[in-house]
């Protein structure tokens, strides 16, 4: 916006919100001086001009406050605790490297499928256990009758010719 006016200087009144920084400030008003002279409080008679000198002393302890404004140390100190963080965001001694975190990852898949194998196995062996207990008391103990006996989970592949299959107990019984 542009003024003219002839035959005057005009005479402006800026106002910052950091007025040791004006180049930094967020938000600045520019009154020219006469507008300034022009406005009166209806009540006391005082321009804007008196007011701004009243007030003056109130808006420096204002914008000198760090408690309601980012002084340029804080701003300094913020962005020393960014750079801070960056670093130790990066810091492969602290942190796990993409590169460890994929060997992590492959023993832990390998620690995994050793598990279901041996609990797969545990299995196998809890069978085995029971025919060598049948094997043994087979051979320690008086034989009375038929002692052979063969375990079928199902009877795929097997064809049954003679006895009835008994799902229960996975056996053909004569």
């Amino acid at each position: 916006m542009a003024s003219v006016f002839t035959g005057a200087q005009i005479v402006e009144i800026r106002i910052y919100d950091d007025p040791s920084n004006p180049n930094e400030s967020g938000y600045k008003v520019v009154l020219p001086m006469t507008v300034l002279d022009a406005v009166t409080d209806p009540n006391t008679g005082n321009t804007l001009t008196n007011l701004l000198a009243q007030n003056s002393g109130n808006l420096g302890d204002h914008t000198a406050n760090i408690d309601v404004h980012v002084t340029p140390e804080w701003k300094a100190n913020i962005q020393q605790a960014i750079g801070s963080l960056i670093a130790h965001t990066e810091d492969t001694d602290i942190h796990v490297t993409a590169a460890l975190q994929l060997l992590w990852n492959v023993a832990a898949a390998n620690a995994t499928l050793a598990l279901s194998t041996a609990q797969n196995n545990g299995g196998l062996i809890n069978g085995l256990d029971g025919r060598i207990a049948q094997i043994e008391d087979s051979l320690y103990n008086g034989i009375t009758s038929n002692p052979f006996s063969v375990g079928f989970a199902d009877l795929s592949g097997i064809i049954v010719t003679y006895g009835i299959w008994n799902s229960t107990l996975n056996r053909i019984e004569c």
